[in-house]
């Protein structure tokens, strides 16, 4: 675990640790590392719908993957199908079940690097199939979905159509490396990325970080990517020598990815600015030809994923706009509920609350007014034992001092006794004991009284022999509080 939060949490791999251990005449356990690391990545993918395959039997055919690049439309031809782990070569493909559509090659995205998978539709001349999912299996791509009509023949020539989802993945994902720029400009140079998701609805991105983003970070990341998106940058997209593009300034990779080589570098750059501070990271996933093409961004999320590791949630282009116009219509009804224009809501609300807040003063200070009157009749109600007199009961909440000069006020006027009263004010119990001079000499006190009165109510309290005071969190337990209150001082009283 150890080797894992320094490869996770501050960017130590692996085997720098392992070097720097048997130095010392240590050593590592790598296969626990690596376990914590698989699990690492599932937690952060998940979420993702998955065709399962294992232990594939047959040969999985090479499948040219080129045609993603360059768009959402292009020809194939049918190599086969796998259907409960096995690879078919001959026949027909007819019925329902799901099964895994295999081609020489394919303009569909197979979910890696954090994109999930294309959708759409494969097309022959005597049958269409749906494909609902694209995922990558050594050096094949798998088209999993369903026959949606007729049937398809091993060796029939295909044509190949990606759903428009595609377009809000792009947008999410080119958003997703610029909010990687604007979180390191932000936050500081220690950011590095964890994980992601980028799927039609939302980029979520998982990355070094180990406390809450304030909402001013959170407006400075949004302003920065959004900036760049009205820049109209061009997103340049190419493949190089993985040495070579290593070398590259400011280059970013993933933890625990492995590179092909040649590897491509993905790049929003301005070549005529230098003081630019650009993205540029190693990504097979598809891009925007320009960042203006993103149209918006906004951040809708925040979490904790792990020690170390925070979350983003966001979303681009119409999902962005749809989420502005929610707010501004909501700014708009609570404005409108006010009595005022949206530019002056908060101004209003704070005026609200200063309002409230003297109110709430001046009930308070009339139920002060009426702790007389209660306070003189459970005095007039009290239990009498020998001299001594026992008071308890509930009581209308006022301001603390207030009742603690009325319960002093009945303690002196009945000479000898114990007083329990106890109070409700918005949802909290208040507890207060008072306890006469003869009787405190007699070993009675107050804050043991209410000590053992205030659990009941799910609060604690003390203090001295002669008044003490508690607090709880139960209203719903203050008359059996009470009815334990004179069960106790009735025992204490000989």
């Amino acid at each position: 675990s150890d080797v894992f939060d320094l490869h996770t949490t501050y960017g130590f791999f692996a085997d720098i640790t392992a070097q720097m251990a048997s130095e010392v005449g240590l050593t590592i356990d790598f296969n626990g590392y690596q376990t914590l690391l698989e699990k690492f990545k599932l937690e952060s993918g998940k979420d993702r719908k998955t065709f399962i395959v294992s232990a594939v039997n047959g040969e999985i055919p090479h499948c040219d993957e080129a045609p993603k690049y360059l768009g959402t439309q292009s020809n194939a031809k049918i190599l086969g199908w796998i259907d409960n782990n096995t690879v078919h070569n001959n026949g027909v493909l007819k019925g329902e079940l799901e099964v895994a559509l295999l081609l020489d090659k394919s303009c569909f995205y197979a979910e890696q690097g954090g994109q999930v998978g294309d959708s759409g539709v494969i097309k022959t001349a005597s049958g269409t199939f749906k494909v609902e999912n694209t995922i990558k299996l050594g050096a094949g791509v798998l088209h999993v979905g369903k026959l949606d009509s007729g049937s398809i023949t091993i060796g029939q020539d295909a044509k190949l159509f990606v759903d428009s989802r595609r377009e809000d993945i792009k947008r999410n994902h080119t958003s997703t490396h610029l909010l990687n720029l604007a979180l390191r400009q932000v936050l500081g140079t220690h950011i590095d990325q964890k994980g992601s998701l980028v799927d039609e609805d939302k980029t979520r991105f998982d990355f070094s970080h180990s406390q809450v983003i304030t909402k001013e970070e959170i407006r400075k990341i949004e302003n920065i990517v959004n900036d760049i998106i009205q820049d109209d940058i061009v997103v340049d997209c190419r493949v190089m020598p993985l040495d070579e593009a290593k070398k590259i300034p400011r280059v970013r990779a993933v933890f625990g990815e492995k590179y092909p080589d040649p590897v491509r570098v993905v790049s929003v750059v301005k070549k005529d600015d230098p003081n630019f501070n650009g993205s540029v990271e190693f990504c097979g996933g598809t891009h925007l030809e320009r960042t203006s093409q993103a149209g918006m961004f906004k951040i809708i999320g925040q979490e904790s994923v792990g020690k170390g590791v925070r979350r983003l949630t966001a979303i681009t282009g119409k999902g962005a706009w749809f989420e502005f116009q929610k707010n501004s219509s909501t700014i708009e009804a609570i404005a409108e509920k006010l009595g005022c224009n949206a530019a002056n809501a908060l101004e209003k609300i704070a005026s609200l609350q200063e309002e409230l807040k003297t109110i709430k003063a001046q009930v308070k200070q009339g139920q002060g007014n009426d702790l007389v009157a209660v306070m003189d009749k459970l005095l007039e109600s009290a239990i009498s034992k020998g001299s001594s007199k026992i008071i308890t009961g509930e009581i209308p909440a006022g301001p603390v001092d207030q009742i603690r000069q009325h319960l002093d006020r009945i303690r002196q006027k009945a000479g000898s006794c114990v007083a329990v009263v106890i109070w409700v004010d918005e949802g909290k119990v208040g507890l207060m004991s008072a306890v006469s001079d003869d009787l405190q000499k007699a070993g009675i006190e107050a804050g043991k009284i209410i000590s053992e009165i205030a659990p009941i109510v799910d609060g604690k309290g003390g203090g001295p022999k002669g008044m003490a005071q508690a607090g709880g969190k139960n209203p719903a337990k203050v008359s059996e509080a009470l009815v334990k209150a004179k069960e106790i001082i009735l025992s204490k009283i000989s």
